[in-house]
């Protein structure tokens, strides 16, 4: 997503050195019962996500890497954690399928 991020912007050799020279790459995280690290990308490409889109995003953390998430699953948990609400009598499903999409988009 930082790529994206940073493909998407007109970036400066400021903002990449920023980028590159940024403190978070150091950073460890354990990601808790898992037991695997957070990649500290993810929280750079978080900081540019739209309001609505934070919280889905951050909720993928708790997977580990490489882990293929169906997406069926991941809406209903969206739904039942409060990520996603009913808006405008539009049908949470399909408000948690297209934050799916705007993820992949920006990703």
């Amino acid at each position: 997503m930082v790529g994206s991020m940073m493909r998407t912007k007109k970036m400066h050799t400021e903002d990449w050195k920023f980028v590159e020279g940024n403190k978070i790459w150091e950073w460890e995280m354990p990601a808790g019962e898992i037991g695997g690290k957070i990649l500290p990308g993810l929280t750079l490409s978080n900081d540019d996500l739209p309001h609505y889109l934070k919280s889905c995003f951050v909720y993928c953390y708790i997977y580990p890497k490489d882990y293929e998430i169906e997406r069926e699953i991941l809406n209903r948990q969206w739904v039942a954690h409060g990520l996603i609400k009913e808006n405008e009598g539009i049908d949470v499903e399909v408000t948690a399928n297209q934050c799916i999409k705007d993820l992949i988009t920006d990703a």
